[in-house]
């Protein structure tokens, strides 16, 4: 019964599509002024009403601005200016970072950090857990011992610290992590970028990152919290913090939190300026939003691009650690190949280690139907460690959130989006650099 059921079904299916298919398309008649109005408005492709729409996907639900824009595509300058920033820092200083190496970056950051709270300002500092251990093992007994007397040295001067990875982050979700990577000073600038601390990240890897000033610094600061909020008080050994930390650490996070809206930069986010360029600020943070088990498209940053790929009529370029998207934005990538536009996916090549190799050879596995929709591969020389989004030559993208499922389903990641010049020429800048020194795969 079930499956002559079956067979009437699929025939209807088809007798359907197959008069759909032949029947004739009206002659369209002489457009009227609204229809003309709404198609000059479409001719700017990514203008108001995308906008709009792209607005959506950030948790504020709007638009935020930013006054200065300083594109930090060298690993060393980025570096230089992170220091910069906690050593001019009067009020209080938030970093929340994936993973700290035991080596003279990773010391040198911490220790700006000690000397900031040893001045009386606020430190709070994140860090993921898993990674931090995982990095940790790679490195000798010393320079862990080092590492860790700094972290309590910052603690002991009246630091917070922070990590995820506790049990409330695996019970809800194991595997999850907090990914996003920012330093804010004073509510006043940001540094807002891809890269980890440590000697790989600064001299050998590509990425990019931007120092921002204006009210854009206060939806990044609000994420900062937000995260904090989802983590655990800091305690190296064991899963599990204790009632008294924990309770210290709320104290801590709604002084911060008081600093944080304060500000009085801040306070002019909420503001509207036109003079002031916009950016639209999406997150996501798999255990601070609602659903715990993410159903496809439910991740905001997710959304936000497939938003911007459907918007595609030319152009897609990005670029990625390892490539192994949703399978909802892989689709999307996938049909705008498949309807003319130019999917242009660069990722880090081979020659980095067995690691590498065998991501290179599963991206490559399932990336199979992609290359013959027309998808063009650009596989790097240097490691390349950039997430960076560029639409059309209109609209781009930076920030944590890498083309990966770790992204979309576990981990806390973000995008900054905008359609300014500046934003759009220094994106397209990095990635023609990062793609002349690429090789591209058959």
């Amino acid at each position: 019964m079930f499956y002559r059921f079956q067979r009437r079904f699929w025939a209807v299916f088809i007798l359907v599509h197959c008069f759909q298919a032949e029947a004739v398309p009206k002659v369209p008649g002489r457009p009227t002024a609204l229809q003309e109005k709404q198609g000059s408005a479409r001719e700017a492709n990514y203008g108001r009403q995308f906008q709009r729409k792209l607005a959506r996907h950030t948790r504020a639900g709007r638009a935020s601005f930013f006054r200065r824009f300083l594109p930090l595509r060298d690993g060393k300058r980025a570096f230089a200016e992170r220091i910069a920033m906690v050593n001019r820092s009067r009020e209080f200083v938030v970093a929340t970072v994936y993973s700290i190496n035991p080596d003279q970056y990773g010391f040198a950051f911490v220790e700006s950090l000690v000397a900031a709270a040893k001045r009386g300002l606020s430190v709070t500092l994140l860090l993921d857990r898993n990674a931090q251990l995982a990095h940790d093992l790679r490195v000798d007994k010393a320079q862990k011992r080092r590492m860790r007397s700094l972290f309590k040295e910052l603690q002991d001067v009246g630091g917070t610290l922070a990590f995820a990875g506790g049990w409330k982050m695996l019970w809800k979700r194991p595997g999850a992590g907090k990914h996003t990577k920012v330093l804010i000073s004073d509510g006043r600038q940001a540094i807002y970028e891809g890269r980890n601390i440590g000697e790989d990240y600064v001299e050998k890897w590509s990425d990019f990152g931007a120092l921002l000033e204006g009210p854009v610094v206060g939806d990044l600061a609000r994420e900062a919290l937000h995260l904090l909020n989802t983590s655990d008080p800091y305690r190296w050994h064991g899963l599990r913090s204790r009632r008294k930390d924990r309770q210290r650490y709320a104290v801590k996070l709604s002084q911060l939190g008081r600093l944080i809206e304060t500000s009085s930069v801040l306070r002019s986010s909420r503001l509207n300026n036109s003079a002031h360029k916009p950016a639209y600020f999406a997150a996501w943070d798999p255990l601070g939003d609602e659903r715990t088990f993410i159903p496809q498209g439910t991740n905001r940053v997710t959304r936000a691009l497939v938003d911007a790929i459907d918007q595609a009529q030319k152009t897609i370029t990005l670029s990625t650690n390892f490539f192994f998207p949703s399978w909802g934005l892989r689709k999307k990538l996938k049909r705008a190949a498949q309807r003319g536009v130019q999917v242009n996916i660069v990722t880090t090549g081979k020659g980095h280690g067995p690691g590498y190799n065998l991501g290179r050879w599963i991206v490559s596995l399932f990336s199979r139907d992609l290359h013959k929709a027309g998808c063009r591969f650009f596989e790097t020389r240097k490691k390349e460690h950039g997430k960076l989004y560029l639409f059309d030559e209109e609209l781009a993208a930076f920030g944590s959130y890498n083309t990966s499922m770790m992204s979309h389903a576990l981990n806390a990641d973000s995008l900054l989006f905008s359609v300014e010049s500046q934003v759009v020429n220094s994106v397209r800048e990095a990635l023609n650099e990062s793609i002349d020194q690429s090789v591209l795969r058959d």
